[in-house]
C-alpha cells in the first residue's frame, strides 16, 4: 500500500476513533451537566410534610375495629432514577380498610411519614439517606373503605445505590396503620461514560498492540545458520503496517463495538451502577478487555514481541 493511501487509511481510523472518544465524552458531560442542574419542579399536589402531624379528631369521636392493609401492587414499590435526577412522584398507593370509617374521619386526622430511606445496595459503602420524601395528601374513597395518598422523591445530587425504607400510615386511636415498602434505585451515568472512554482506550490500545505484534512476526526474518536470531522489524513499521490492513481495521472496529455495547448493556441492567464508585469502572475495563478478547491478545503480543527493538 503507498504511503498516501497509508496515511488517508490512518487519517480515517483516526478520525473513528476521535468521533468515538468525543460522543462518549459529550455523553458523560451531558449526563453530569443535566445531573447538575436545577431540580425539576416538584409535583404541585406535594404538600404533606413528611413531619406533618395528624389533627386530632373531633371529642368524644372514636374508631374502633379498622385495619389498614396494602391493595394489590402497593405493599412494595419500586423507582428507577434517571441520570437527570428529576423529581419522582409514586401516584395511586391505595390502602385497603377492614370497613368503612366513619363518616366524620378525614384526611386530615391520617398521618403518614417515612423512615429514613438508607442506601442498601452495599454494606461496605458509606452510609447514605435519601432527603425525607413529601406525600400527596390521601383521599378516603369507595365509601371509606379505600385509601390513595402518592409519594414525592427529590433524588438531587444523590449518590448511586438502592435505597430502601418504610412508608407508614396512621389514623385516629383504634386504626391498626400499615406500612408501605419503598426502594429507589439511582445510578451513576456521568461515571459510566468516564468509564466507558477509559474501557474504550483500553481496549483499542491493546488490538493495536496485537495487530503490530502479529505484523512483526509475519515481516520478521526467518532465523538462519549464519543469523539464528535476526533483529526484528520496528513496532513503528509494523504499526504503520497494520493500520494498512483493511481486515484488522475492519475487525478491529467490530471488535470495539461488541465491547461497547457488552459495557452498556451492564450499565443498562443494573439499576443502581455506579453504587461502588471506583470499583463499576475497573469493571467495565475488564468487560471491554473480556469483549476484545483479552487474553488471546496479550498471548499474541508476548509472541510477537518477545524480542528487538
Amino acid at each position: 500500500m503507498s504511503r498516501g493511501a497509508l496515511l488517508a487509511l490512518g487519517t480515517v481510523l483516526g478520525a473513528v476513533v476521535a468521533l468515538s472518544v468525543v460522543v462518549l465524552i459529550r455523553g458523560g458531560l451531558g449526563d453530569a451537566f443535566r445531573s447538575s442542574a436545577a431540580p425539576s419542579t416538584q409535583d404541585a399536589r406535594c404538600t404533606w410534610e413528611n413531619s406533618r402531624a395528624a389533627e386530632q379528631p373531633p371529642k368524644r369521636k372514636k374508631v374502633s375495629g379498622i385495619k389498614l392493609t396494602p391493595a394489590a401492587g402497593s405493599a412494595q414499590r419500586v423507582v428507577n432514577i434517571d441520570a437527570d435526577r428529576d423529581r419522582e412522584t409514586l401516584r395511586g398507593i391505595r390502602l385497603q380498610s377492614n370497613k368503612p370509617f366513619p363518616a366524620w374521619v378525614k384526611p386530615v386526622h391520617l398521618e403518614i411519614y417515612a423512615d429514613p430511606l438508607i442506601r442498601t445496595s452495599d454494606d461496605k459503602l458509606e452510609t447514605v439517606s435519601f432527603p425525607e420524601p413529601v406525600f400527596i395528601p390521601p383521599r378516603l374513597l369507595s365509601g371509606g373503605r379505600r385509601l390513595d395518598f402518592g409519594i414525592c422523591l427529590d433524588p438531587s445530587n444523590l449518590p448511586a445505590g438502592r435505597y430502601t425504607g418504610l412508608i407508614n400510615i396512621e389514623g385516629p386511636a383504634g386504626v391498626e396503620g400499615t406500612t408501605v415498602a419503598i426502594s429507589a434505585n439511582a445510578k451513576d451515568a456521568a461515571w459510566f461514560w468516564r468509564g466507558a472512554v477509559i474501557a474504550f482506550l483500553a481496549a483499542l490500545t491493546t488490538l493495536l498492540f496485537k495487530g503490530a505484534a502479529d505484523k512483526r512476526l509475519e515481516l520478521a526474518t526467518p532465523p538462519t545458520d549464519e543469523q539464528p536470531n535476526p533483529p526484528r522489524p520496528k513496532w513503528r513499521t509494523a504499526f504503520g503496517k497494520a493500520l494498512g490492513d483493511l481486515q484488522f481495521v475492519f475487525t478491529s472496529v467490530i471488535a470495539l463495538g461488541t465491547a461497547f455495547a457488552a459495557l452498556y448493556t451492564a450499565y443498562a441492567n443494573d439499576p443502581s451502577w455506579g453504587a461502588d464508585g471506583v470499583a463499576s469502572v475497573f469493571s467495565l475495563v475488564v468487560t471491554a478487555f473480556a469483549a476484545v478478547g483479552g487474553q488471546s491478545l496479550l498471548a499474541g503480543l508476548r509472541q510477537g514481541g518477545t524480542s528487538g527493538p
